[in-house]
């Protein structure tokens, strides 16, 4: 009884030894905010909420949730960082374009600058042009290009700083490639427009000077179910393999279980004078009459002991259908039985029935110390999560009060 208890009463210790150290810091951590300020957050973090509660003359407590915002900055940082945010704005919008009277690809419009601290919003005279996420669109532009002003508001809590900047876009100089891709669409466009009263369009065998072959583009459907069904074959294999696996080690396992149910009935008929097929007989035939009158009756041993009884009767050896017995089961008990009973049927052991009795005991004592080495080894592991976990709350616990001082 002690011993159950040891485990559990251990667990609620560290549990209460992790109250009073929580309990303990919460109030130490109330004393130094009523003593020195309740701590605001750094400029640009965002508010919390701190439960406070006042005990009034006439003995009424009140609770307040009070909002503490965080620290602001004063007009001459506000001007310093709006300054600082306008010149790593200069340093990054034009991000790939040359200069400001050539931009012919989007610009860098950044929500957030000066790490975060200035917010910057933005303004174009011509958003067809150039939008408000920087994109630029140069398909329209005339080869003179386009003047338009965009307009920057950088703010800082209350504090504003407009700058406007003057850009010129520019048509966006084409590639050879780029050139002849956008001649071929430019003539199919026409050529589409063209046949729009007939029944299909038919491509054309040359454009300007140039031959050309023309190839629809296909549908990958074919691949991806190509693709998918590969991988849905492996992986309903490696299933398949993976359940066989845990079928037979649930098998496995019962068949373990129910060893010294089967040694321990073998012994007691064997007992009663009968010799081993006999017994063995007597054993399946209960069983058979037992799945005929639909009793739910399943043991993993019996089925195995009704597959050798058949092979006997179909004309196989005893001696022969016990060795296979032990062989399709694999486990050592089930090995060892089998070398006790074809070691009787060919010498006449004396004493078998004491010798099953003794190994049934065997297996039953070993199958109880293995489940209470499980459990204790379960019980272990759980100790160091728990160490852990205590661990990590002092952490969290200690760590900012141990800051603040």
């Amino acid at each position: 009884m002690k011993k159950q208890l040891k485990k559990p009463v251990l667990v609620f210790v560290i549990f209460l030894f992790m109250a009073v150290i929580f309990y303990g810091v919460e109030i130490m951590e109330s004393q130094r905010k009523l003593s020195f300020g309740i701590p605001r957050a750094s400029q640009g973090d965002t508010s919390y909420i701190e439960n406070v509660t006042a005990q009034m003359e006439d003995g009424e407590q009140i609770d307040i949730p009070l909002e503490i915002y965080p620290k602001e900055y004063s007009i001459s940082e506000c001007r310093e960082l709006l300054e600082s945010a306008r010149r790593e704005f200069e340093e990054l919008f034009l991000k790939e374009n040359n200069s400001r009277e050539n931009v012919q690809t989007d610009l860098y419009l950044p929500e957030l600058l000066a790490e975060g601290r200035v917010n910057a919003e933005y303004e174009s005279s011509q958003p067809q042009l150039i939008g408000y996420d920087g994109q630029v669109d140069t398909e329209n532009i005339k080869s003179g290009g386009t003047v338009v002003v965009l307009t920057v508001t950088f703010r800082c809590q209350d504090q504003l700083l407009l700058y406007e900047v003057g850009l010129k876009v520019m048509p966006r100089q084409l590639t050879g490639q780029e050139k002849i891709k956008s001649e071929v669409e430019n003539y199919l466009k026409e050529r589409e427009e063209e046949t729009r009263q007939k029944d299909s369009l038919v491509l054309p065998d040359t454009i300007g000077n140039m031959k050309v072959q023309w190839k629809l583009q296909k549908d990958k459907d074919a691949v991806y179910f190509l693709v998918v069904g590969g991988v849905a074959a492996v992986c309903l294999y490696y299933r398949k393999r993976e359940n066989e696996k845990k079928k037979k080690l649930r098998h496995e396992k019962q068949l373990l279980m129910e060893y010294p149910q089967m040694v321990t009935q073998l012994s007691l008929l064997m007992g009663a004078g009968m010799n081993p097929f006999s017994a063995w007989e007597r054993m399946v035939k209960k069983y058979m009459i037992q799945q005929e009158n639909g009793e739910r009756v399943s043991l993993a041993y019996m089925e195995e002991m009704l597959i050798t009884y058949r092979e006997i009767r179909d004309g196989c050896g005893e001696i022969y259908a016990y060795e296979k017995f032990g062989r399709r089961i694999g486990l050592l008990p089930y090995q060892k039985f089998v070398s006790l009973l074809v070691q009787y049927v060919r010498k006449g052991t004396r004493d078998l029935r004491l010798l099953l009795t003794q190994e049934a005991e065997t297996v039953q004592e070993e199958r109880l110390n293995m489940a209470r080495k499980i459990g204790e080894e379960a019980g272990t592991k759980l100790l160091f999560p728990m160490l852990l976990i205590l661990v990590v709350v002092l952490a969290v616990i200690l760590f900012p009060a141990v800051t603040t001082f």
